[in-house]
């Protein structure tokens, strides 16, 4: 018995070694934004109560940390959803943090859908989302695509015979 009683002890001892060797995965850096440098927590990548859209954590180092409240921040915890049907995002909500990661306010937002301002948005789009990279010849095209369209010919509006316009 006391031989199965130190293998058991000894297993025990190995086991929580082994399980707790798992250690976090570092954000993936994806840009500089207009504030600092962009790192998307992948692990954290969701489909949002079935609503369709992506919901992921973020982290941006700051450039130029701020003094607010007498704390120096210089880290933003960013939530963002993605809309890979529209290719939109929104943020949700942005957390701010000082170097030692001490809690300076939390600011909540629903702003609307919009498409992805810069680079480095742009690259967290097709990051989520699994979006292939347009080749050269296909950018300039796409920016058509998506520019908003001109009516220059005539409209016409057709009404059922039935009703008549009224006076």
């Amino acid at each position: 018995m006391p031989r199965i009683a130190r293998k058991l002890v000894l297993l025990l001892a190995l086991v929580p070694g082994f399980v707790g060797a798992q250690e976090p995965v570092a954000p993936t850096s994806i840009g500089a934004t207009e504030n600092g440098a962009l790192a998307l927590e992948m692990e954290s990548n969701h489909d949002h109560h079935g609503h369709g859209y992506q919901r992921v954590q973020g982290v941006v180092e700051l450039r130029e940390p701020e003094l607010e409240a007498g704390r120096t921040v210089t880290k933003l915890e960013v939530t963002f959803d993605f809309d890979c049907k529209t290719q939109q995002l929104r943020t949700v909500r942005t957390t701010r943090r000082t170097w030692t990661g001490e809690y300076a306010g939390t600011t909540f937002s629903r702003e609307a859908w919009r498409p992805p301002a810069m680079n480095a948005e742009v690259q967290a789009l097709r990051l989520v989302c699994f979006v292939p990279a347009p080749s050269q010849s296909e950018a300039p095209a796409l920016a058509r695509a998506n520019a908003p369209r001109r009516r220059s010919e005539s409209q016409v509006i057709v009404m059922p015979k039935n009703i008549l316009p009224r006076r």
